[in-house]
């Protein structure tokens, strides 16, 4: 996988091009308050089995709530990238993917979620689009990652485990495992 672009470190991550594993191109960049209707027109081509993998229930529409904090992040709480077609002289209507990571308020846990369209999974795009807010997430100086997972989606159960995510059931609830990714602190940190 290669990228063009780069990232100053105290600002939000800037768009780049990404080549996927199958050879394919997308533009990650972050999301924007004029993405809202773009996000929810999109949510129409998750398939049924997609939207209960994320949300944990059938829905038939993109939560509200969830589109707003999505598409308006707080730049120091949370991090929303999209993964779209590449530039282009018109703005694109398709979305092929959404990662978030929010902080616990305190900037050292972390939760993770993510979203890939039916027709771009097994492309290489969810280990990007991870590998992007990992990244991001480092850069924030988070030190612990925590993503919720049904047992049942054993592709993100592998995915994670790959990149380091210990698994287990949540302590809460039962019907869910519970993923965590911990960092090193910063050297010089207390």
């Amino acid at each position: 996988m290669s990228e063009e672009g780069n990232r100053s470190h105290g600002s939000r991550p800037s768009p780049r091009v990404v080549r996927l594993r199958d050879g394919s191109t997308v533009c990650f960049r972050p999301v924007e308050a004029a993405d809202l209707r773009l996000l929810a027109a999109n949510f129409a081509k998750l398939t049924r089995e997609d939207i209960h993998q994320r949300f944990f229930e059938y829905r038939s529409t993109f939560p509200d709530e969830l589109a707003r904090r999505a598409a308006r992040p707080d730049g120091r709480r949370q991090v929303a990238l999209i993964a779209v077609p590449p530039f282009e002289s018109a703005p694109s209507k398709d979305v092929y993917g959404l990662v978030q990571l929010v902080d616990d308020g305190e900037g050292t846990d972390a939760e993770y979620a993510i979203a890939i369209r039916h027709d771009w999974q097994g492309r290489g795009l969810g280990w990007a689009l991870t590998e992007a807010i990992l990244e991001e997430a480092r850069r924030r100086k988070v030190l612990r990652i925590i993503a919720y997972v049904l047992p049942d989606n054993e592709r993100m159960l592998r995915m994670l485990r790959e990149f380091g995510f210990t698994v287990g059931c949540d302590p809460e609830d039962a019907r869910v495992f519970l993923a965590v990714r911990r960092f090193d602190p910063p050297h010089g940190a207390g």
